[in-house]
């Protein structure tokens, strides 16, 4: 980890760090926009595509923050999601064929996770992610997968033979944070919240980042692209397994800090739904 800072207050500064935790080991070249001193607000967005000053200062314009990134390597910032839901007596055919789109997705260049719901919404559902570091290489992959023999294969015998019905794929852009492949066990808790609540939501996230530094607890946030709710925002809380998970439950979820985080919570969005999500190999 190294920090270059050339500030002075109501100015920016530039805060460099390694990643080398996760599933890719990127180079963040973060801008920050500090509102008054003493007080600091980051938000930190992954993004592969390091923006011009002018789209920065638009940005500034229009959300009061922003952010860049220097990829080493390659961060997902597009999230594709596709469940299957397993006809019964077919759950092992319907596992197999995701793990058949999860390697044919990787091949044309997704970093893919699969995961059983194993609890809350949706549960015994099984989910395939996909991340892109830009939507254009999203795309280019998608054009590319149509044309290929093992894709085609997998329709047909998926026609042929179903072995659950596919939801999907949604797309999703990431606001805030990065996927982390160490994170075994993810809770997802998906709030409906009109764009505009959209800043003071990630404000009130970036404060309770502090709060949970010190535990084994990683944060992330997406919004809508492609999808049949586009007003809403899932934040993601990843842990190492499922016995962490619950140890965290009943530390930081009963906090004091996470339950008034939940009441000014309240005033932006509601909560709509919420799952745990294992990671399957």
């Amino acid at each position: 980890y190294k920090r270059r800072r050339t500030s002075a207050p109501g100015t920016i500064f530039q805060d460099s760090r390694s990643v080398a935790r996760g599933s890719s080991d990127c180079l963040q070249t973060i801008n920050v926009l500090e509102r008054k001193p003493p007080q600091l607000r980051r938000i930190i967005s992954c993004s592969a595509v390091v923006q011009s000053w002018h789209l920065l200062a638009l940005r500034r314009a229009r959300f009061g923050f922003y952010s860049t990134k220097k990829v080493k390597g390659e961060c997902a910032v597009f999230i594709s999601q596709r469940i299957m839901h397993p006809h019964p007596g077919k759950s092992e055919l319907a596992i197999d064929r995701v793990h058949r789109m999860a390697g044919i997705l990787s091949r044309h260049g997704a970093k893919t996770r699969i995961g059983r719901v194993t609890a809350g919404a949706g549960a015994g559902e099984i989910h395939l992610y996909a991340g892109f570091p830009t939507m254009a290489v999203g795309t280019a992959a998608a054009a590319n997968m149509a044309k290929d023999a093992a894709y085609l294969k997998l329709m047909a015998d998926r026609e042929s033979n179903p072995a659950g019905d596919v939801e999907g794929p949604n797309v999703a852009r990431i606001v805030m944070g990065e996927p982390h492949a160490s994170d075994r066990v993810r809770m997802q808790r998906t709030y409906s919240l009109s764009r505009d609540k959209l800043k003071p939501a990630l404000e009130l996230l970036g404060d309770f980042v502090d709060t949970i530094k010190d535990h084994p607890v990683n944060l992330m946030a997406a919004v809508p692209v492609l999808s049949d709710n586009m007003s809403s925002l899932t934040v993601v809380y990843g842990f190492p397994d499922l016995h962490v998970f619950g140890e965290m439950v009943d530390t930081i979820g009963t906090s004091e800090a996470f339950q008034e985080m939940l009441v000014k919570a309240s005033d932006l969005g509601t909560l709509q739904k919420a799952r745990v999500i294992t990671a399957i190999d």
